[in-house]
């Protein structure tokens, strides 16, 4: 939740404030503590490694509606990893690492996503040019 994403490397923005990460849940990891905002596939993933009980409450932040985790609409709840049982630190040490991972995937998904955009734009250049 105290993560930053930036476009340009030079403006950074808390990642739960931006609307397309779609980071919307805050969960119960024990009856005095909360965590989040966070996404569904993190609260997935919280699950999937034993972090979570899946009975624990969710709250939708956009709605501030209070469900049970597993009534989380979308959420693909996966069998729990038996061969670990992570503690708080190397779960933290997971996400951030995790984190990381998809701030490069989403770089490398705009990195392309761009290079489409000049492609069609050059390509309506072209277009445009011989229609003339």
């Amino acid at each position: 939740p105290l993560d930053k994403i930036s476009n340009d490397a030079l403006t950074w923005t808390r990642a739960p404030i931006t609307a397309e990460l779609e980071m919307d849940w805050l969960v119960q990891t024990s009856p005095d503590s909360w965590y989040g905002p966070t996404t569904i596939e993190a609260v997935a993933e919280f699950l999937k490694a034993g972090e979570l009980a899946i009975d624990a409450s969710a709250i939708n932040c956009k709605t501030s509606s209070e469900i049970k985790i597993k009534q989380i609409p979308g959420l693909v709840i996966e069998e729990a990893l038996d061969d670990i049982t992570p503690g708080r630190a190397t779960t933290r040490e997971y996400l951030r690492s995790r984190v990381r991972e998809l701030e490069l995937l989403l770089h490398a998904e705009r990195r392309k996503s761009k290079e489409l955009e000049d492609a069609y734009a050059e390509l309506a250049s072209q277009v445009a040019a011989s229609s003339d």
